[in-house]
């Protein structure tokens, strides 16, 4: 009598244990999908993080100290444009940390005196010693009469 009670009542037994293991495999599946999604966003925040203090640091170290005199005369009548291959020969290179940006300083003259500057600047990724070029960021300062009037991110693409 007593066996026949065990094998009936094991049915029983096992359907709590296997609810239970299915409830600690959700459990487990939500907590490893929301560590997934925290991680992700930590190193894409390092990553924002990184390039907030780039940017910081090349807007310290040359724009603001930066000599209107230095510019290089624009050969298209107003300023060439970014991607244009000829402007490249007068590009500048900066280092910050392991990061290095590529930096032109054009300047147009309006009469006598009247003239505007424009500093932009890109980030390079290399892959193979080659420069990766598709679409190029830049952030760009525009000054007017010795005096900055603008600053923001330019896209081209190439």
């Amino acid at each position: 009598m007593q066996s026949r009670f065990i094998c009936h009542q094991g049915g029983w037994v096992s359907l709590p244990i296997i609810v239970f293991l299915v409830v600690v495999a959700g459990v487990s599946f939500a907590y490893q999908k929301r560590l997934q999604t925290h991680l992700a966003w930590r190193g894409k925040r390092q990553e924002i993080d990184q390039n907030q203090r780039l940017w910081q640091a090349f807007s310290e170290q040359v724009v603001q100290h930066i000599a209107l005199s230095s510019a290089q005369k624009s050969s298209c009548p107003g300023f060439c444009a970014l991607a244009n291959n000829d402007s490249v020969s007068h590009y500048s290179l900066w280092r910050y940390k392991r990061a290095r940006l590529h930096y032109q300083f054009d300047q147009i003259a309006l009469g006598a005196n009247t003239h505007f500057y424009r500093l932009c600047a890109h980030k390079i990724n290399t892959i193979h010693q080659t420069t990766y070029l598709i679409h190029l960021r830049y952030h760009c300062w525009w000054w007017h009469n010795h005096h900055i009037v603008s600053h923001g991110f330019v896209t081209v693409t190439k």
